[in-house]
């Protein structure tokens, strides 16, 4: 392996480490938001279900005033059937009765039902305040180890920098510019094996022959015809 090579390769390990040790530091932020704002989420969520089955309940309640309004109500017209002097008014209090038994039992039903939804909503409720509590721990836990990961990452910086550097400054210059601008553009390593023989290892394309020799030696640092990159053959 070529001294250049080698020079390259240390270069691209510690810009590597350096980019992530950056990343760290600077997506905390944003990705501590993120869990936050998906765990306020859930508990919205959660609290909405809570307040829903709340609703079936007091609906229910509604339901059993109403139903006592109208025993109280029976019992008037009871008491109003029994001093009916007239057939007319006896049946007509008769009829008021009947009509009014036959709503308390509908609303007996419908309490029935909304007793049952009701048990099952909390239910519900029950288990997914238990998962979000769940849920809320494993978020704390990611946050603090995004927050030690990324005090530790700033702490490294001014080693990493210092050694990314010395990396640069080990050599040439045109090499140490090209490599930034190919990081820059590309986003990933400046510097890839060549794949199958013939293949650049960033963009996959064909390399010529004359590159593939170069990459083969590397005395001089050889790049690819197609996206730029540095390559070579181990």
């Amino acid at each position: 392996m070529s001294d250049l090579l080698t020079r390259l390769l240390v270069l691209q390990d510690r810009a590597a480490k350096l980019l992530i040790a950056h990343r760290a530091v600077e997506e905390f932020p944003d990705e501590k938001e993120e869990m936050l704002t998906r765990l306020a989420a859930r508990k919205k969520a959660d609290l909405e279900h809570r307040t829903q089955a709340l609703l079936i309940d007091a609906a229910r309640k509604k339901l059993e005033l109403e139903s006592g309004s109208l025993e109280v109500q029976i019992a008037k017209f009871i008491a109003q059937r029994s001093m009916a002097r007239k057939q007319a008014e006896y049946e007509a209090l008769e009829h008021e009765i009947e009509a009014s038994k036959a709503k308390i039992s509908l609303m007996d039903d419908q309490q029935l039902a909304l007793m049952d939804q009701f048990e099952a909503a909390m239910h519900s409720v029950a288990e997914e305040e238990k998962e979000c509590i769940e849920v809320e721990s494993k978020v704390r836990t990611a946050i603090l180890a995004l927050e030690e990961r990324a005090a530790a990452a700033q702490q490294e910086l001014p080693t990493l920098q210092a050694e990314v550097a010395a990396a640069k400054a080990a050599l040439p210059a045109e090499v140490v510019t090209r490599f930034d601008h190919i990081l820059r553009t590309k986003g990933d390593r400046a510097i890839v094996v060549v794949d199958h023989g013939k293949n650049c290892g960033g963009c996959h394309m064909v390399l010529g022959p004359r590159t593939l020799l170069a990459a083969r030696s590397f005395e001089e640092a050889a790049s690819c015809e197609h996206c730029g990159r540095f390559v070579y053959i181990p």
